[in-house]
C-alpha cells in the first residue's frame, strides 16, 4: 500500500478539489480475505459427496486442495485444483483511471478459470482426471473492488490523507529548502519544478509520515467492517466444467467423462447468516463399460443441494441437505452434512464437513468424512 500512495502523492498535494476519488487506490488494493470459493473444476472430480458449487467474491487466484483426510486416515492430497481471474490479474496494478472501468464491467471481470486433477482407478491404478470449468458472477454483491457505495466510504479517507500531507509533508519540505510559506505560490514552487518535484517525491519515499499511518490504519478498519457485513453478500453463479479421464498420468489418451452445469443463489439474511441454493446438472459416460453401446452412449444426473451457514466471516458452521437422481442407474440418494469453513491465516481456509450419504433406491446408507484446504492470495500480498 505504501508504495501505491506515494507512487500518486504528488498528483494528491497538487489537487485543489475538496474531494479524492477511489482512483487513488489501485485494484489490488481492494482484495479481501473472504472464503474461498468451490471452484468449478475441482467439484467435476467428484472428490466430494456435495454437489453445490459455492459462491463468493472473485479472487485472482486461490487452489483447493481434497481428501487430506478420509476414512479416519490422514492422507496424501489425491485431488488439487486452481482457479484464476484474468480480469483480476491483468488489472491489478493498471493506472487508477482503470478502476471505474473495472466496476462498470463487473459481470464480465468476474469471468474465471479453473484447472484440476485427481487420481482415478476408472480405467486402471494410474489413471487420472482432468477437470477444466469456467465460471462468471451474475450478482455479486459484497465486491470491494466494484461496490460503489464503499468507494463513496473511502474517498474522505484520501481526502483526509491529502490535507495532512499537504499540511504536513509539503509543509516540512518547504522548511527543508528555506522557501517562505507566506508567498502565495510556495506549494507550486516545489510542485511545479520537476527538479524540486522530483527530490520531493524521494523524500517522501524515505520518510514515514504520521498522515500516512492514519490513513492505511483507518483503511484497514473499513475492510474489516466491510468483511464483517459482507461475507455473506446475495450472490448469483453460473459454472460449466468438462471432466476427461485419461488411463496415465501424462494425459495423452484423455476420454470425455463428464459435463457440468452449476447455478448456485446465494441469500444474505441478516448479518450472521446465508442461505445457499443450488442445482447441478451433469451429462457423464460410464467409461468402465467398455461396450461398444456404452461407448456411443451417455447418462444424465441432477443434483438439488441447499446449504444454511450461519457465523462470522472468519469462522462459520453449516448444515446441508441435497438430493440426487443418478440416471444411469435410476436411483434416488440423499446427502445430510455438517461442516465448518475456518480462516485459520490470511489466504487460508479449511473446510471440514462429515454427514450421511444414503441411496434410497438401494437402502444403503454411509458416513462421510471430508477435509479441505482451500488457499488464496492474502490480503497485502504484492503480485507485481
Amino acid at each position: 500500500m505504501k508504495q501505491i500512495l506515494l507512487g500518486y502523492l504528488s498528483i494528491l498535494v497538487m489537487a485543489n478539489v475538496q474531494g479524492q476519488n477511489i482512483d487513488s487506490v489501485t485494484l489490488s488494493k481492494l482484495r479481501l480475505n473472504f472464503t474461498v470459493p468451490d471452484m468449478p473444476a475441482f467439484k467435476s472430480l467428484n472428490t466430494e459427496p456435495s454437489n453445490l458449487l459455492k459462491p463468493s467474491t472473485p479472487m485472482a487466484f486461490a487452489a483447493t486442495i481434497s481428501e487430506l483426510y478420509q476414512d479416519r486416515k490422514f492422507l496424501l492430497p489425491k485431488a488439487f485444483a486452481v482457479e484464476l481471474s484474468p480480469s483480476l490479474l491483468l488489472n491489478a496494478n493498471k493506472p487508477p483511471t482503470q478502476l471505474k472501468e473495472y466496476a462498470r464491467r463487473a459481470v464480465a471481470n468476474s469471468f474465471r478459470i479453473s484447472l484440476g486433477t485427481s487420481a482415478d482407478t476408472i480405467l486402471n491404478s494410474s489413471s487420472r482426471n482432468l477437470g477444466l470449468g469456467f465460471r462468471i458472477s451474475l450478482i455479486n454483491k459484497g465486491d470491494l473492488a466494484t461496490d460503489t457505495n464503499a468507494h463513496k466510504k473511502i474517498s474522505p479517507l484520501l481526502e483526509k490523507f491529502r490535507k495532512n500531507v499537504r499540511r504536513v509533508s509539503l509543509a516540512k519540505f518547504a522548511d527543508l529548502k528555506g522557501i517562505d510559506k507566506t508567498e502565495i505560490d510556495w506549494e507550486f514552487k516545489i510542485t511545479g519544478d520537476p527538479v524540486m518535484k522530483k527530490e520531493f517525491d524521494e523524500y517522501l519515499a524515505d520518510e514515514e509520515e504520521s498522515s500516512q499511518k492514519m490513513f492505511l490504519e483507518d483503511f484497514r478498519k473499513l475492510k474489516e467492517e466491510y468483511k464483517k457485513e459482507n461475507w455473506n453478500a446475495t450472490k448469483l453463479d453460473i459454472a460449466l466444467s468438462f471432466l476427461g479421464t485419461s488411463s496415465d498420468s501424462l494425459f495423452d489418451n484423455l476420454k470425455f467423462n463428464r459435463a457440468d452445469l452449476w447455478i448456485t443463489w446465494a441469500q444474505k439474511i441478516g448479518k450472521k447468516a446465508q442461505l445457499l441454493l443450488g442445482l447441478n446438472a451433469q451429462n457423464a459416460k460410464n467409461l468402465a463399460d467398455t461396450s461398444s453401446n456404452a461407448s456411443n452412449s451417455s447418462f444424465s444426473n441432477i443434483s438439488i443441494p441447499a446449504r444454511f451457514l450461519m457465523g462470522t466471516n472468519r469462522v462459520k458452521g453449516f448444515v446441508e441437505a441435497q438430493y440426487s437422481y443418478l440416471g444411469e442407474l435410476k436411483h434416488n440418494k440423499f446427502f445430510f452434512s455438517l461442516g465448518a469453513e475456518v480462516n485459520i491465516i490470511d489466504g487460508v481456509w479449511v473446510n471440514l464437513t462429515g454427514g450421511f450419504d444414503e441411496n434410497t433406491s438401494l437402502k444403503i446408507s454411509k458416513f462421510i468424512a471430508n477435509f479441505n484446504l482451500k488457499i488464496t492470495l492474502p490480503e497485502n500480498f504484492k503480485l507485481f
